[in-house]
């Protein structure tokens, strides 16, 4: 049973800045899942006087063990009950996504996106590209170097006018177009949820420490804190905030 699937405690929090959010807390016993170690996390939301979304995580250990927490939210910028996102318009800021086999597990290899239906550097329609992607899935991009924050996509509605950019100071991005929705999920008014309903944009780490793509292994007296940010505009005005809360 996943990370989301446990019941973590949950504070209301505030911060100089007029922003307000929610810090939820877990403590992951060692060999929960699999995983070494007694594993101390924190995961805050914040909503920021512009606007912004801001998914902060830390956490620290008392044995070496591998942890890389990402942010698995769908988004639709038409709105709620809106159907498929596909007329969507998405821009990667990425040369490169990484090789996996035919169940998608990651290889190690880091491949040029130049000639690939992967490359969105310069925005795409998404249904344009889902035919052209394994299982109308996405790939893992590769950002830059992890720790610093850097832009990773963005993405506008043409018909709301809405945009979205995503920052993030992790070095890699899930693109999930969300091809596994079949109608049975249900969200708000119950409303129906079909293929292609959201596009997700999980920041996170390379999930191989030894494949040379940064270090997601947490060693005992670190702390690994990363911090993802979504500006939400119309008509151009992106906001995007890059302060630390520490």
């Amino acid at each position: 049973m996943g990370l989301d699937k446990r019941l973590w405690l949950g504070e209301a929090v505030t911060d100089g800045t007029g922003a307000v959010g929610v810090r939820l807390r877990y403590i992951s016993p060692d060999g929960e899942e699999g995983y070494p170690s007694e594993v101390r996390m924190a995961v805050t939301y914040w909503l920021t006087a512009a606007g912004e979304l801001v998914f902060e995580t830390e956490a620290e250990s008392d044995q070496v063990t591998p942890i890389a927490l990402a942010q698995h939210g769908y988004f639709n910028l038409a709105g709620a009950a809106s159907g498929a996102a596909t007329d969507h318009i998405v821009r990667i800021f990425s040369d490169e996504v990484m090789k996996t086999d035919e169940i998608m597990t990651p290889l190690g290899i880091a491949e040029p996106v130049d000639g690939m239906a992967a490359d969105m550097r310069e925005g795409r329609r998404i249904g344009d590209v889902l035919p052209l992607i394994w299982q109308e899935h996405g790939d893992l991009y590769r950002l830059g170097r992890d720790g610093e924050m850097k832009i990773a996509a963005k993405i506008t509605d043409p018909l709301s006018g809405r945009e979205m950019t995503v920052s993030t100071t992790h070095g890699f991005m899930q693109f999930y177009a969300a091809g596994h929705l079949d109608g049975t999920t249900r969200g708000k008014g119950g409303a129906a949820y079909p293929r292609h309903a959201g596009l997700c944009f999980e920041c996170q780490g390379y999930p191989d420490p030894g494949a040379g793509f940064g270090d997601t292994l947490l060693k005992p007296g670190e702390i690994q804190r990363h911090r993802t940010v979504y500006g939400f505009a119309t008509g151009g005005q992106i906001s995007i905030c890059y302060s630390n809360r520490e």
